[in-house]
């Protein structure tokens, strides 16, 4: 057999086969995934921006009283309630579409699923566009249209979060960035409200410009079509996954007869040895080779063939956990044989040292779904990302008018509200490179301490009466927290459950999540006819739920690392022992000679 050629099992083989894809492909697909993100994964949140364009357009005008049109609002209280609903809507819907997004991506894989995303994306539009021209009393399409493009944003958001896996080394940097580009996508809608702005007669007082909702929303056909041809050129079918996971599904697949009869010939037979060696005599010892990753030669393990004393004690079939071992070997040598030895030893250290800062590091991996969902690690996350969601959406929803009533101002609401828009893409792109850092650098548990602590100082921002200084720091504070929370969740269930039920386990977590907000509109009743406008009660009860529930699961994740490193070593020490006691085969005695 030629030593230069690498052996590998046909499972091994289409495991591996991401390893091949060129440096220039992958950089390409992250790039390509940034972009589309940054035009289509989170466009929806991006109300804010599009809200005074709606009212400007007169949407949902026709719930005005008479009382309030004869007086000019600027805008009714129902009218307010109706477009706020529009997006409460399209924010529940966006975050429970992530459990079929999930399932689906773990099904189809990211290529199918991405282009799904794309017919929503199209239809949403479309439906967009033809809305103004219907009078709402025969048919409302601006409630579905946000609908649908709520629906297409997980679709190719979720999809993404595999491509961290194509560069393991700076998994956190490539996922900070797609986070980021997730919310910076709101600057889609704050474009076309500047440019709808900029068209504008000085002279009309409702603002009206000249783009159109129908002109724009037919223009942004072209996204989806745009991220169909590069799912169908250059995205990749099935997901990356790490190396860890490789070498773990390749070490742990299902062993039958068929395993056992070829372990040497499929499994060991890939690292041969040097072509000086010759082949054993038929008579002579089994002679196994291994490969020595430290020193990078060949070592060879000489087995005595079986006697009436050796037969019971070591079998010539190997068993599961030699079975196992080998596997493990060869999967990490064709990994070497492909990135380089350098590469893979480098890739190796980096995400050891990873897991080893996360402190939660594989608690739940290879787990069933049902038992993951069942864990305290998934309720805790659960109840701390529902509080989070609903606070994050009734703050985008009710920026303006929360703050018209803190600062007793309209003008100055209308300043806070333009800083707002401005500044939530840009905190997507700002946090970037702080996000990554603290994922890759720091534990979870420092993660999450800062996300409640984070939490803690926003809420306390927002119920400032009176000072603009605050309104400023609050919002300058939750556009860097936005994407930092959603990120630091996705890290979270990746490192806890694994990206062998992700899609799954992360999609339930953010639908759970998501079906709460329905509690928004609830909010949004109880501050504008209970609390006549003020948002303070409401901010101070989720202030407090979320440090209680924020706090709760930080002491919970505290206390499982402690047990995790115990098991861990425990494990280890086991599997040690378990491999020298196979190794140890006792030298046939002569007395059976």
């Amino acid at each position: 057999m030629d030593t230069d050629q690498v052996v590998v099992p046909k499972e091994q083989r289409e495991a591996l086969q991401q390893f091949e894809e060129p440096r220039s492909l992958r950089l390409a697909q992250v790039a390509s995934a940034v972009l589309y993100c940054l035009c289509a994964s989170g466009v929806i949140f991006g109300y804010a921006a599009l809200k005074p364009v709606l009212i400007s357009e007169g949407v949902y005008h026709h719930l005005c009283t008479p009382d309030e049109i004869d007086s000019h609002a600027r805008v009714c209280r129902e009218q307010e309630l109706r477009l706020n609903l529009m997006f409460n809507i399209a924010a529940v819907t966006t975050n429970v579409a992530a459990l079929p997004v999930g399932a689906t991506l773990d099904h189809f894989g990211p290529r199918v699923t991405s282009l799904i995303g794309c017919v929503f994306l199209l239809l949403g539009p479309i439906l967009l566009a033809l809305a103004p021209m219907i009078p709402v009393a025969t048919f409302d399409g601006f409630i579905p249209g946000y609908l649908l493009l709520a629906l297409g944003g997980p679709c190719i958001f979720i999809s993404t979060f595999q491509l961290s896996n194509a560069f393991p080394i700076n998994s956190g940097l490539v996922l900070s960035c797609l986070t980021g580009a997730f919310d910076s996508s709101s600057a889609v809608w704050l474009g076309y409200r500047l440019l709808y702005q900029s068209t504008a007669d000085p002279e009309d007082p409702t603002g009206k410009g000249t783009i159109s909702l129908t002109l724009f929303f037919a223009c942004y056909c072209i996204v989806p079509v745009i991220i169909a041809i590069l799912q169908i050129t250059i995205m990749p079918k099935q997901s990356y996954k790490s190396m860890g996971e490789i070498v773990k599904e390749i070490e742990e697949a299902p062993i039958d007869g068929h395993d056992e009869a070829v372990a040497d010939d499929e499994i060991n037979d890939p690292l041969p040895a040097p072509a000086a060696a010759t082949a054993p005599a038929p008579e002579a010892p089994v002679e196994e080779i291994a490969h020595d990753h430290e020193n990078e030669h060949h070592v060879r393990i000489v087995e005595p063939e079986p006697t009436e004393h050796t037969a019971l004690l070591a079998p010539h079939k190997s068993s599961a956990l030699e079975i196992r071992r080998r596997r493990r070997s060869s999967a990490v040598s064709q990994i070497e044989a492909i990135i380089g030895p350098e590469a893979t030893e480098s890739a190796q250290k980096k995400e050891e040292k990873k897991r080893a800062i996360s402190g939660v590091w594989g608690a739940m991996h290879g787990k069933g779904a049902l038992r993951q969902i069942g864990s305290f690690w998934f309720i805790f996350v659960v109840l701390f990302v529902m509080l989070q969601m609903l606070r994050t959406n009734y703050f985008i929803a009710t920026v303006r008018p929360q703050y018209q009533y803190l600062l007793g101002s309209w003008d100055q609401s209308l300043v806070i509200n333009g800083f707002f828009d401005l500044a939530l893409p840009l905190g997507g792109l700002v946090s970037i490179p702080f996000i990554g850092t603290l994922l890759d650098y720091t534990s979870t548990v420092f993660t999450l301490s800062v996300l409640v602590l984070s939490a803690a100082v926003i809420g306390a921002l927002g119920i400032i009466p009176n000072s603009m200084a605050a309104g400023y720091a609050n919002i300058a504070m939750f556009v860097v927290y936005r994407p930092f929370f959603y990120t630091s969740i996705s890290d979270y269930a990746a490192k806890v459950f694994g990206f062998e039920t992700f899609g799954t386990v992360y999609g339930l977590i953010i639908a759970t999540s998501g079906l709460f907000n329905l509690v928004q509109s609830l909010l949004d009743y109880v501050t504008v006819h209970i609390h006549d406008g003020n948002p303070i009660p409401v901010n101070v009860g989720l202030l407090v739920a979320g440090l209680v529930v924020g706090s709760a699961f930080v002491t919970f994740v505290t206390s499982q690392i402690g047990r995790l490193r115990r098991e861990k070593a425990r494990e280890a020490l086991e599997e040690e022992a378990e491999t020298a006691e196979e190794l140890l085969v006792p030298e046939p005695s002569p007395v059976y000679h």
